[in-house]
């Protein structure tokens, strides 16, 4: 696939049809990432899904909202994008700061993520989760 393809893809995808889809994501990337936290060695994983799961939300957020969408895995840009809609994002840009280093690259040798780092990813991703579920009208 060509990036062209992908990006025409993405925006296909990013609107308010798949919106479910997003959430649903969203919520399977949480409990993987409460999964992986619970088994010895998988901090990288954690992580990286702890990422995952605040990125879809926060993008179903922006969603929800018909804001047309480009492909970014920028989580301190899109919490901004979502402060621009609803000023409280701001109280939670320091999570989407804390999950945005943690990318593909914390699965490959060479990154590695401690307990403390994925407890914290967790914690973040929480509290992102929490906020734009209830933004969303969601329990």
């Amino acid at each position: 696939m060509t990036r062209r393809q992908i990006e025409q893809e993405f925006a296909a995808k990013a609107t308010r049809k798949y919106l479910r889809d997003w959430i649903t994501s969203a919520e399977d990337f949480y409990r993987v990432a409460h999964r992986d936290l619970a088994k010895t060695n998988l901090y990288g994983a954690t992580c990286f899904y702890a990422r995952q799961c605040a990125d879809f939300y926060l993008k179903a957020f922006l969603i929800q909202h018909d804001v047309e969408l480009k492909i970014t895995w920028n989580l301190p840009t899109l919490n901004r994008l979502c402060a621009k809609i609803e000023p409280s994002f701001k109280d939670i840009a320091i999570f989407a700061k804390r999950l945005a280093p943690f990318d593909e690259k914390v699965l490959y040798p060479g990154f590695s993520a401690t307990q403390a780092d994925a407890k914290d990813c967790v914690t973040a991703m929480r509290e992102i989760r929490k906020c734009v579920r209830a933004r969303l009208g969601l329990k």
